[in-house]
């Protein structure tokens, strides 16, 4: 596996790499900075907020000359009956915050 920066955005096909079956949103790492999981997005892209589901790295290849991740000892319908949302309360996010609209919180002396 290459370093968590460079999964981010691959795409995710089948263990026969013949089908799509999402995109790598984000890698959760350890301590020692290997991938724990990798949060894989699905649905179509027309869906404001994809399906996010955490899959084990022993589940996941690499694969450079695809430029993609494949799927290993999970069929798509196993991903697909993967369960949504337990890996949003888990993350940090290291996005920084918008700026803070500070009108109207003091009032001048």
């Amino acid at each position: 596996m290459p370093a968590a920066p460079a999964l981010v955005g691959l795409v995710v096909l089948s263990e026969d790499g013949t089908r799509r079956v999402g995109v790598v949103h984000d890698v959760v790492v350890g301590t020692d900075s290997q991938p724990v999981e990798i949060v894989v997005a699905s649905g179509p892209p027309t869906v404001p907020k994809p399906h996010l589901v955490a899959v084990s790295p022993a589940n996941a290849r690499y694969a450079p000359e695809q430029a993609a991740v494949i799927l290993v000892d999970l069929t798509p319908e196993q991903f697909a009956a993967l369960p949504p949302g337990t890996v949003e309360d888990r993350m940090i996010s290291m996005r920084l915050p918008g700026p803070t609209n500070w009108s109207g919180v003091t009032t001048p002396r």
